[in-house]
């Protein structure tokens, strides 16, 4: 069953991944990340230039004219792989992660912008890209939030048995 990003994610990860990003925006590893996920909006076909390399292309197109940034798919990329993380057994293969990596940088748009659904061989390929531009910044990062959170939990334990 697809992740529902509106009833699943969202409610739990946004707010702790977005306050995250604010306060790593000036580090080198975000700009780094940054980067990269600038270079996915830019996707360019290879010269072949098969239908789903045009597709993509044309979604990443679609993304940047309705506002979407790359901090934005950084985000949703990072929220993804705190519920994975969270949840690992709720997607069996990393096929299954691929398709929802695809399935939440598409669902940037608003419903009524998106158009036409893209078929399987599109987010197949997709997907992989994004994890090949974004996922090992995004896992990177859900960890060092991760260690700042037991960081501070820590800190407040040692102050309320101080002594």
């Amino acid at each position: 069953m697809p992740l529902r990003y509106r009833q699943e994610i969202r409610p739990r990860f946004h707010a702790w991944i977005t306050e995250g990003f604010a306060k790593y925006a000036k580090h080198k590893a975000t700009a780094a990340g940054l980067e990269l996920a600038q270079m996915l909006l830019d996707y360019q076909p290879s010269a072949h230039g098969f239908s789903y390399e045009l597709a993509i292309r044309n979604i990443m197109s679609e993304l940047k004219a309705n506002g979407i940034g790359p901090q934005e798919i950084l985000i949703r990329v990072a929220e993804l792989v705190a519920f994975m993380e969270t949840n690992p057994s709720r997607l069996k293969s990393q096929r299954e992660e691929d398709f929802a990596l695809a399935r939440n940088v598409m669902h940037l748009t608003p419903r009524n912008l998106r158009g036409r659904r893209h078929g399987a061989k599109v987010m197949q390929h997709l997907g992989p890209l994004i994890r090949e531009h974004c996922y090992v910044w995004a896992g990177r990062f859900v960890r060092r939030l991760r260690e700042d959170r037991e960081r501070v939990s820590e800190l407040k334990r040692q102050a309320i048995t101080y002594d």
